[in-house]
């Protein structure tokens, strides 16, 4: 028992130290729920019979993704946003997005979409550059 607590005090105790552009002020329940309305009107306007295109990058071909259901998870990079939701191309396999965003305004604008494997961001998240903001 007491090892494990010991371990929990190391942990949290490193968790303090993590780089300042990981560290966000907390997001309110308006700037939550307004970030997902951006999300799902960028979405519903990015719809092509009712799929979001998306180049793939390493075939050249244009892939259908069908939107499925938003993810409520919300992290922070530095003052950006990066928020998920789950797809479905044309046979069913599902794959999940990662919509970038950013304040304008006072209004969310998404800058980026991944879908699939998002490298960049699971490095971004090794490094200490995204947290969770609920």
């Amino acid at each position: 028992m007491k090892k494990h607590l010991a371990a929990c005090i190391i942990f949290a105790g490193l968790n303090l130290f993590q780089p300042a552009a990981a560290m966000a002020e907390p997001l309110s329940d308006a700037d939550m729920v307004a970030l997902q309305v951006a999300m799902q009107t960028h979405i519903d306007s990015a719809l092509v019979d009712g799929a979001v295109l998306s180049l793939d990058p390493a075939t050249g071909n244009v892939v259908s993704y069908y939107p499925t259901k938003a993810h409520p998870k919300i992290m922070t990079m530095g003052k950006h946003i990066i928020m998920c939701s789950d797809f479905v191309d044309v046979s069913g396999k599902p794959t999940m997005a990662n919509f970038y965003m950013a304040s304008d305004k006072g209004r969310y604008v998404v800058f980026n979409t991944t879908f699939g494997a998002d490298p960049a961001l699971e490095k971004m998240m090794k490094d200490g550059k995204v947290a969770m903001a609920n």
